[in-house]
C-alpha cells in the first residue's frame, strides 16, 4: 500500500498525531476538508491534520483544505511511503474557488511522476510563491497500491515563512542561539552601567 506525507517549511515542535501538510491547512473545521473517497476513518482531514488518508481504492484520488482565506505558500516536501517501490504521481493545486473533480482544468503548482522508492523525500522549494483559498493534492499510488497519504508517527509542527493575501508575514520564532546572544548583551550593560554607578 502506498503511504505519503507532504508538509510544507521547517520543522518546530512534537505533539501527538501524524506529520502535518502544512500551518495553513491545518486546524481547521471539519467541514473544510474534503476527499475524494477514504476507507474507514482515514480522511482528509486526518491527513492535514497528523493522521493518515487513505482512498481505500487505487486510482487516482484527491484531499482538499479550504484554508478560509488566500494563503502563500512558499515550500512543499513530500515524503513517500510505499510498498512496492514502483511508479506513482502527486499533483498539487491552488485555487480561489472549490476544486473538487475539476481540478484537471487547472495547472498545478508541482507535479511529480516517475519511479518512487519507500522514504523518498520530494522537496521543492518555490521560485515564486504560490497563493489560493483551496488547496488540493491529487495521488496516484500505482497500479498495485492504494492511494493514501500520510504517516501514523508523532505529529510535527512546521513553521513557514509564508505571508497571506493582505501582505502580512508569519512571526519568525528566534533560534535559541540568537536569544543567548542578545541575553548576554544586555547582561553585558547592565553590568558596565553597574560599575559607573560604583
Amino acid at each position: 500500500m502506498l503511504v505519503a506525507l507532504l508538509l510544507f517549511s521547517g520543522l518546530s515542535s512534537v505533539a501527538q498525531a501524524g506529520l502535518i501538510i502544512s500551518p495553513l491547512a491545518a486546524d481547521l473545521s471539519t467541514s473544510s476538508y474534503t476527499q475524494s473517497s477514504f476507507y474507514i476513518s482515514s480522511t482528509a482531514e486526518s491527513v492535514f491534520n497528523g493522521g493518515v488518508w487513505n482512498a481505500g481504492t487505487t486510482g487516482y484520488h484527491w484531499i482538499q483544505a479550504d484554508m478560509g482565506l488566500i494563503k502563500t505558500l512558499t515550500q512543499l516536501k513530500i515524503t513517500i511511503a510505499q510498498a512496492p517501490n514502483g511508479s506513482t504521481s502527486h499533483d498539487v493545486y491552488l485555487s480561489n474557488s472549490l476544486i473538487g473533480n475539476n481540478y484537471s482544468s487547472l495547472t498545478p503548482i508541482f507535479s511529480h511522476s516517475g519511479s518512487t522508492i519507500n522514504g523518498q523525500l520530494l522537496d521543492i522549494l518555490f521560485a515564486t510563491p504560490q497563493s489560493g483559498r483551496y488547496l488540493q493534492i491529487v495521488s496516484y499510488g500505482g497500479p498495485t497500491s492504494w492511494t493514501a497519504l500520510g504517516d501514523i508517527n508523532g505529529r510535527i509542527n512546521w513553521i513557514q515563512p509564508a505571508i497571506n493575501s493582505s501582505g502580512q508575514g508569519s512571526q519568525n520564532v528566534p533560534e535559541p542561539s540568537t536569544i543567548a546572544i542578545f541575553a548576554l548583551g544586555i547582561v553585558g550593560l547592565a553590568s558596565r552601567r553597574l560599575k559607573k554607578q560604583s
